[in-house]
């Protein structure tokens, strides 16, 4: 009896040793994969957004019921540090939504896995089913796929334009026609104002602008060796414009020094701003208005020469696999499922997110009148964008640039100056 028992406890023994010792796919038969994913959206919660996750991560479980999907939450902006801070201790997520400015340095911290042994079963039309694909390689490997896009556009008040017989601008001259019409009152008591755009130091946005305009003149805002070139002609030419707004034209506020992005949106919101450049995620708030409510209309932003419109700022999100993962197999199956044709659609019919995949523009759905705003935006993505420089240090280069502009509203130093101050600021702290 003794020596079956022995027997018995050290055969028990052996096998929970061997169990451990299986790869976690097989570590439990019968028992689904759970495979983690960092978001910042809810998947239980009812807003659109998280409604549409909460949709994708159900139809994927139904395709794959070995593998179970558990979202961990984070506000967006920690996303990237609590990945960087996870990966030193060879932990974090399966899977991960990747802020895109910051995948270089993701990427090259060893902090995603590369992607390729994957993409390798895609067909090459589908590789390149991307709006900018090239641009998720890095140092020669992929380490994350665009999940969503999103674009800028000029948001104008369409009874106010119609009112006063104007069409949409397609050049600057054009823009700074309309701005004057629709500016309102007497120098002093100006009641409504043709456009505005905050630079608070506390959320500058002169560069969602701007940074369109220096690329439609040919001009860079970082050269291929990571230095600032914003200072360049064409940086010139873009700024000296935005603070002849000001100055000159008079139909921008002086107080924008002190205008946050959000405080801008909501004087647009309330009547007091004509014309903004606005992320086309923002338009549904602008229907909460009873002020602008139906009255908002879309055009692309006006470049120089109006031939093409100046390049949209891209932004967004992407999606990729952490390097710790133990079971990047079944996290390649979630992220395969989240850029297929089925999920982009769920995300663009429930929560009108842009879809990533170029061959998703083209399903009936964005055909319909009520995905007019998202085919306006796709049109103009694939027609002209460009995003925003792939550089470690993205944030202070903004700051910087909008602080030139401040430079020159606030203390009247000339435009080149400022702006090659704050190129030397930026390229001394690459040092």
């Amino acid at each position: 009896m003794r020596k079956a028992q022995i027997r018995a406890g050290t055969l028990l023994a052996i096998v929970s040793i061997l169990v451990g010792l299986l790869p976690p796919l097989v570590a439990l038969a019968g028992e689904p994969t759970t495979v983690t994913f960092w978001t910042f959206l809810d998947p239980r919660k009812a807003t659109p957004r998280e409604k549409a996750w909460g949709e994708i991560i159900q139809a994927f479980e139904r395709k794959h019921p070995d593998i179970k999907i558990r979202a961990e939450l984070f506000p967006w902006k920690e996303i990237s540090p609590k990945l960087i801070v996870a990966a030193g201790g060879g932990r974090g997520p399966d899977v991960t939504m990747v802020e895109m400015d910051l995948r270089e340095k993701l990427a090259r911290g060893k902090i995603l896995e590369p992607l390729d042994r994957y993409l390798a079963t895609w067909d090459p039309v589908s590789r390149k089913d991307f709006y900018h694909p090239d641009t998720r390689v890095i140092d020669g490997k992929t380490y994350s796929l665009n999940l969503w896009s999103n674009g800028s556009a000029l948001f104008y008040r369409q009874d106010l334009f119609e009112k006063a017989g104007l069409k949409p601008p397609r050049t600057i001259d054009e823009f700074i026609k309309a701005a004057k019409v629709l500016t309102v009152g007497p120098e002093g008591r100006v009641s409504q104002w043709g456009f505005a755009e905050g630079i608070a130091r506390s959320q500058p946005y002169a560069h969602r602008f701007l940074f369109p305009l220096i690329w439609a003149a040919g001009g860079t805002v970082v050269g291929r060796d990571g230095k600032a070139t914003f200072n360049g002609p064409a940086g010139v030419k873009a700024v000296q414009f935005f603070v002849d707004l000001v100055k000159v034209d008079k139909v921008m506020p002086s107080d924008i020094v002190n205008l946050t992005y959000d405080e801008r949106l909501q004087g647009f919101m309330a009547g007091k701003y004509a014309m903004v450049i606005e992320g086309m995620h923002r338009y549904s708030h602008t229907q909460t208005s009873p002020v602008v409510r139906g009255k908002v209309g879309l055009a692309y932003i006006p470049s120089w020469d109006g031939k093409k419109p100046a390049p949209t700022p891209v932004t967004g999100w992407d999606i990729g696999i952490g390097a710790s993962s133990k079971q990047k197999d079944a996290a390649w199956k979630f992220v395969d499922y989240t850029l297929s044709p089925e999920a982009q659609l769920i995300d663009a019919k429930v929560a009108e997110q842009i879809p990533a995949r170029l061959s998703v523009a083209r399903d009936p759905f964005f055909q319909t009148p009520e995905a007019a705003k998202m085919k306006f935006i796709m049109d103009y993505l694939a027609l002209s964008s460009r995003e925003f420089p792939l550089v470690e240090n993205l944030d202070q280069l903004i700051d910087l640039f909008n602080l030139a502009i401040q430079e020159n509203l606030l203390n009247n130093v000339p435009t080149q100056v400022a702006l090659d101050r704050a190129a030397a600021k930026y390229n001394e702290a690459l040092r």
